[in-house]
């Protein structure tokens, strides 16, 4: 009789490749509906108080007598009074109303997380794989990053703004887009209105940990693209598509602009820095201080605390 063969323990990606999409999503699901702590409350107040301006005074909630004695809700990064996502909230109020616009936003973001992967492949597949291994290794992927630890700790202890975040993931995938394929009508239009529902609403955490970083990593490799093809016919193309990707960025944020302006001039009339630079920037400048020598260290004096350790 023939010795067994040894078989490996299948891999992580093996598993969530044999693993149909709903059933981590109605974990996900589970563990949104049984959150109720931490700062759940801290995010439910001002739900509440905007879907009372909007269904009791009949206002729209740009400012709330409910909230510390008043307070604006325009100028507040993390509200959603003005995002198409609020319909949720006037439906189901502001505790399943939060928890199923969490849902729906980590449903975007898994759709246009899988689209990014499948759709233009180029950096994980290689060019001879077939659609379907494609298929299957652009969700597994799509469900690692959406229903990952980052999303699910800041969720399940309810930073809902964080969970526009998702949102973003579709700006990404129609810049992508855009500068690898060009943008046809439909999509510049889907473009534009995702870019317009992720900066209604909670954009804070998305632009600043996400979008920033990763448009900052982009400038190199798209210069180096442009100045790869200056005198040769793909510049002109490429110019077409990066002013595509320009377009419903701008376009998208001009729809938002109420939100981004009322954020804005509240930052500008009461400015929030912190008090003490923070740790990371102090560590950060001793480091790069203890490379120097003791003259130059001197002339940098006062400018990180702590300066006498060198």
């Amino acid at each position: 009789m023939p010795a067994a063969e040894s078989k490996s323990s299948p891999s992580l990606l093996e598993r969530l490749n044999g693993l149909p999409p709903v059933l981590p999503f109605l974990l996900f699901a589970l563990i949104l509906i049984f959150s109720n702590f931490h700062d759940w409350d801290y995010f439910r107040a001002p739900l509440e108080a905007e879907r009372r301006s909007w269904l009791l005074d009949g206002q729209i909630p740009l400012w709330s007598y409910q909230l510390c004695g008043g307070l604006t809700r325009l100028g507040d990064p993390d509200s959603f009074g003005l995002s198409p996502s609020f319909i949720l909230v006037l439906l189901l109020g502001s505790l399943w109303g939060a928890k199923a616009i969490m849902l729906l936003h980590a449903l975007v973001g898994f759709y246009f997380t899988k689209r990014l992967f499948t759709e233009l492949p180029i950096w994980i597949a290689p060019a001879n794989a077939d659609k379907e291994s494609t298929q299957r290794i652009g969700t597994a992927l799509a469900l690692a990053f959406a229903l990952g630890n980052y999303f699910v700790w800041h969720l399940h202890v309810g930073h809902l703004n964080f969970s526009a975040t998702y949102l973003s993931l579709g700006v990404i995938y129609y810049a992508a887009k855009a500068l690898m394929c060009g943008l046809g009508r439909k999509d510049f239009i889907g473009a534009t209105l995702i870019t317009w529902w992720f900066f209604s609403g909670g954009f804070y955490p998305g632009t600043v940990y996400l979008l920033i970083p990763l448009y900052l990593f982009l400038l190199l490799p798209i210069a180096m693209h442009f100045f790869k093809h200056l005198r040769t016919p793909e510049r002109n193309n490429f110019l077409v598509r990066l002013s595509q990707c320009c377009g419903f960025h701008l376009l998208g944020m001009a729809g938002a602009f109420y939100k981004i302006a009322g954020v804005w001039l509240q930052q500008e009339a009461y400015p929030r820095t912190p008090a003490d630079t923070p740790d990371e920037v102090v560590g950060l400048g001793r480091i790069l201080l203890s490379q120097f020598s003791p003259t130059i260290q001197e002339n940098f004096a006062g400018i990180f605390p702590g300066n006498a350790a060198f």
